[in-house]
């Protein structure tokens, strides 16, 4: 899901990502909780009284290794930490924004470049080296547009088709959203579509979270995931 949203948000040619998008970095971490909690590692934690769904506990559950290294990563440092903390404190360790200087070293460094440098390694990108006048910086164009198109297509799919999404293909939106990537996979829509789009987006992040979580209490973690960026200010992402 982290490569799905990088490539979502990565100028075809240039190879990068807007300078003005503020928000992905962050919600990319959040990718990575939705990633470990659809491979079994990590749940919401059951506890006496209930809690808003976005203020949910999370669980590690399995140290298995995935094969992804960065997904491995956070196992480790997830299982370094005894308590269960919420979805915010993640993402805010993990993006290098806690206010704990001991948790600083728990930070994912270079996400974007790394997730990058994965999808080179599998051909999907290829690397380049452009001028910024100032200084040179290593660029990742696409390599292979029919990947990119796929999973824009799966978004624009999920948004049109109606309430029979599966439940990551929502997260993936949603993340997208949060992202502030998804208008790159609007925009080749007509008006009309667009529309129905959008209005279907605002169901995911707003209703859809609730009512799936107690459809199948299986999904909370993804439900809480998607609840947690849904009460961020949208002012946050820049929409």
């Amino acid at each position: 899901m982290m490569e799905e949203v990088l490539l979502l948000g990565l100028k075809d040619r240039e190879g990068y990502t807007s300078f003005w998008n503020d928000s992905i970095s962050y919600g990319l971490r959040g990718c990575i909780l939705a990633e470990l909690a659809l491979r079994g590692r990590i749940r919401t934690l059951k506890e006496k009284f209930r809690r808003r769904l976005e203020e949910k506990k999370l669980e590690l559950i399995s140290q298995e290794r995935t094969g992804d290294r960065i997904l491995d990563e956070v196992i480790d440092i997830m299982a370094a930490d005894p308590k269960c903390h919420s979805i915010e404190y993640w993402v805010d360790v993990l993006s290098g924004e806690t206010w704990n200087v001991m948790k600083l070293k728990y930070s994912l460094k270079n996400l974007r470049e790394r997730l990058a440098k994965g999808l080179v390694d599998k051909g999907v990108l290829r690397t380049e080296m452009k001028s910024f006048v100032l200084f040179e910086m290593a660029t990742h164009p696409v390599a292979d547009p029919v990947i990119k198109e796929d999973i824009m297509y799966k978004v624009q799919d999920t948004l049109l088709r109606g309430s029979t999404a599966d439940p990551r293909k929502v997260v993936l939106v949603c993340m997208a959203y949060g992202c502030n990537v998804i208008d790159n996979a609007l925009n080749k829509l007509p008006d009309h579509q667009r529309e129905m789009a959008e209005t279907r987006l605002q169901e995911f992040m707003n209703t859809w979270p609730q009512a799936a979580a107690e459809r199948d209490p299986q999904n909370e973690v993804l439900c809480a995931i998607v609840a947690f960026f849904a009460q961020k200010d949208n002012s946050f992402f820049g929409l």
